[in-house]
């Protein structure tokens, strides 16, 4: 029972977490604690969707598991983001390349990587 129990204290998936489609998860801000349950997803790339410098260990991490980083800065927004066309299209093109799948879309907290920009990608607003 205490391996198990160990084992499972490791595998704490990020903020929001949740599968989208297979192959595309979305979630909040990954990490340290998390980098053990994501390595379990198989990623090829991480696409974030803030603009502030990535951090040091995030990238690491990255290195380490051969995962693609794509950055398309969304501004943050309590109620509603707003989206220029030309980063809709730019994270479009990123998570519609299968080449680049699976894939973790992420924000601060798992919002706007959920919902805002799918939702105006989708209806063109």
């Amino acid at each position: 029972m205490g391996d198990r129990q160990t084992r499972q204290q490791l595998l704490v998936p990020p903020i929001n977490f949740a599968e989208v489609v297979p192959g595309i998860y979305r979630s909040g801000f990954p990490t340290l604690e998390n980098f053990e349950f994501m390595k379990g997803l198989a990623l090829k790339s991480i696409l974030t969707l803030v603009p502030e410098k990535y951090p040091d260990e995030n990238v690491a991490f990255m290195v380490d598991n051969s995962i693609r980083h794509f950055q398309v800065p969304i501004p943050g927004n309590k109620d509603t983001a707003n989206i220029s066309a030309e980063n809709i299209l730019a994270a479009l093109s990123v998570v519609l390349d299968c080449s680049n799948l699976p894939i973790m879309i992420h924000c601060n907290k798992g919002k706007v990587s959920g919902v805002q920009w799918y939702s105006a990608a989708s209806t063109g607003d």
